[in-house]
């Protein structure tokens, strides 16, 4: 039998890891807090998963023009042939609005009224 390579005590391990800290204002702070409790996961997970997203988002602009086009397609296609779920597009979404703020001006006034 494998082990879990936690030796059957406390939590799985998740991969080595690497200190790094930041002061941040008490505000973005404490909202931080709510969203990571919102979302069921540690604030050190949530700061983690905010680094992750900004960085691919930045790997995206690093994309050849072609290459946006052709993701662009392929994703508009999912879409149109509802191929994709709607949680699958909620994060595309994300995505989009990380890039370019200014894309979906409408979009918080939208999903409100949903």
């Amino acid at each position: 039998m494998a082990t879990s390579g936690n030796r059957g005590h406390g939590r799985r391990s998740k991969g080595e890891r690497r200190y790094v800290g930041s002061r941040i204002p008490v505000e973005q702070a404490d909202r931080l807090t709510d969203v990571a409790k919102h979302e069921g996961i540690t604030v050190n997970d949530m700061i983690a998963v905010a680094i992750e997203e900004k960085m691919a988002a930045y790997d995206v602009m690093m994309l050849s023009d072609d290459q946006l086009v052709d993701l662009l397609h392929e994703t508009k296609m999912a879409l149109d042939g509802e191929v994709i779920s709607k949680f699958a597009a909620r994060k595309v979404v994300e995505q989009l609005v990380i890039l370019n703020r200014d894309l979906l001006p409408g979009l918080s006034a939208t999903s409100n009224s949903k």
